[in-house]
């Protein structure tokens, strides 16, 4: 005991890792935008560029991609920028207080989200990270889809050359998910209309 309360006093000892949010399983109600969003991680083969990692925020009442990143490393500095981008696109203008955000950001168990430096983001942004339950595939059941739907119409029938090839194959597709595609869950209207509509319904009251 007095060793280790030499070793503190000298600041030689670690400090304690931050608790990581609780485990949660499915989605729970969502009644507007930016209550609920997910993220996760796919890896994309790039050709000569080898695997490309592409990260992406949904919103979960809309369907609205908010932001991604495409790295060619998974390092969780490599991933945090889409929760960066998914804010900015949220908030354009900013927040005034804390009262005005209430973003719950539904997450796996993989080592960037859980990580430190990931949960420090998050914190800076006023975001509450709350992971999946292990075994729960339907507690991120929406980005799971979308990055379905994502392979089968844009990266598996493709074979990329490049990095910058997949970049670019990527991008163009996401905005098509998010301007131009209908949704039958959202009565058919696309994800950038339905959260416009959702944004004059809480201007309104």
């Amino acid at each position: 005991k007095k060793t280790a309360r030499l070793l503190k006093a000298w600041g030689f000892l670690r400090t304690s890792r931050k608790p990581h949010p609780k485990a949660q399983g499915k989605p729970f109600d969502i009644t507007a935008s930016n209550q609920l969003w997910q993220t996760d991680m796919t890896s994309i083969w790039c050709g000569e560029d080898g695997w490309g990692y592409f990260t992406a925020v949904i919103d979960c009442f809309d369907r609205t991609l908010l932001g991604w990143s495409f790295t060619l490393r998974c390092r969780a500095r490599d991933v945090s920028p889409s929760l960066e981008m998914a804010w900015a696109t949220a908030f354009p203008h900013g927040a005034d207080s804390d009262d005005e955000i209430a973003v719950t950001v539904r997450h796996d168990n993989g080592t960037q989200f859980t990580s430190i430096h990931y949960r420090d983001v998050a914190g800076s942004l006023r975001l509450k990270l709350s992971r999946t339950a292990y075994r729960h595939p339907d507690g991120n059941a929406f980005i799971e889809r979308m990055f379905r739907t994502l392979k089968e119409e844009a990266v598996w029938p493709n074979e990329f050359d490049s990095f910058d090839q997949a970049s670019e194959a990527i991008r163009a597709w996401m905005i098509d998910y998010n301007h131009e595609r209908p949704h039958a869950s959202l009565g058919e209207r696309t994800p950038a209309e339905a959260r416009a509509e959702a944004a004059q319904h809480k201007t309104a009251a």
